[in-house]
């Protein structure tokens, strides 16, 4: 068998944002532990999200996680766009606009410390913003 998840994380963000984050990281932790770890019929299995996977958290209990990112090298020529393939439309586009929720956004605005709200104002204003990236 071969499970496939996208979005993963759509739902984790849905429960942080709207104060149920424990309960579904219980749930999920269990699920897969289930689906993924104690599966006795799994081959492989993919799962996808644009929240960043912490081997520390709800996957902690799951063996041979290999997290690939945007920056990967790894399967770079199958997934997402390609120099050439952006070099050709001769314009930059916006390619995932209005494809998810700015909950999370929003409730970092209201409830982030004064750095966090500061970025945004600098982003807003359209200057640069230069952070360190856990990798």
């Amino acid at each position: 068998m071969i499970l496939l998840l996208d979005e993963y994380d759509a739902l984790m963000q849905e429960a942080y944002v709207n104060g149920y984050w424990k309960e579904l990281a219980d749930f999920i932790r269990s699920l897969f532990n289930s689906a993924f770890k104690t599966n006795p019929y799994l081959e492989r299995a993919v799962m996808t999200g644009i929240t960043r996977i912490s081997k520390e958290s709800i996957f902690s209990d799951l063996n041979n996680l290999e997290v690939i990112t945007t920056t990967s090298e790894k399967y770079a020529d199958a997934f997402g766009f390609t120099e050439p393939e952006v070099v050709n439309q001769k314009k930059p586009g916006l390619y995932w606009a209005n494809t998810s929720s700015n909950r999370l956004v929003g409730k970092l605005l209201k409830e982030g410390d004064r750095k966090i709200k500061k970025s945004f104002e600098r982003l807003l204003a359209g200057e640069h913003l230069i952070t360190p990236i856990e990798v």
